[in-house]
């Protein structure tokens, strides 16, 4: 299909490139913000202050890139459909992207809730042990969420390649 004679190519490609984006990231805060600050020896503070930061970040522009993302891919796959084309690798896209907020909710939602706590206490002796392990438990959580989009990069590929 010609870049000229449809949009169809060009905002398949550009679903493929965001959600690889959106993956990247949010791999990006787990590898390159979390494991340092957990090698570091900054103090239970500075930790929490760099988490909540990042953290909030994320939330402001993840879940609508992810919506935007979605939008995208169910475009392409609806497309795809009522042309008599393969479909469903942009369907499961869609799903796997949009995926990062139940994801949320299902299994960091706790951690999250732990560490604004943590936050909140810090003044009053909250040990760095627990600090760091709970920091950790959610690096790992978010590095796995973030590899939904990064699926749904793949499925998306694949049906370009069907």
């Amino acid at each position: 299909m010609s870049l000229t004679s449809s949009p169809l190519p060009v905002t398949a490609t550009a679903s493929i490139v965001a959600s690889a984006w959106a993956a990247g990231a949010g791999a990006g805060i787990s590898l390159f913000t979390i494991t340092p600050l957990l090698s570091s020896s900054a103090s239970v503070g500075i930790m929490l202050q760099v988490w909540q930061l990042a953290f909030n970040r994320g939330k402001s522009y993840m879940p609508p890139a992810a919506a935007a993302i979605t939008a995208s891919y169910l475009y392409v796959s609806w497309t795809h459909a009522a042309r008599g084309l393969e479909w469903r690798g942009f369907a499961v896209a869609a799903a796997l992207t949009l995926g990062i907020v139940p994801f949320t909710f299902l299994f960091i939602r706790d951690t999250i809730v732990e560490l604004e706590g943590m936050g909140h206490k810090e003044g009053y002796g909250v040990a760095e042990a627990v600090v760091r392990a709970t920091l950790s438990r959610w690096g790992a959580l978010n590095l796995a969420r973030s590899c939904l989009p990064l699926l749904g990069t793949a499925a998306a590929i694949w049906n370009l390649l069907k």
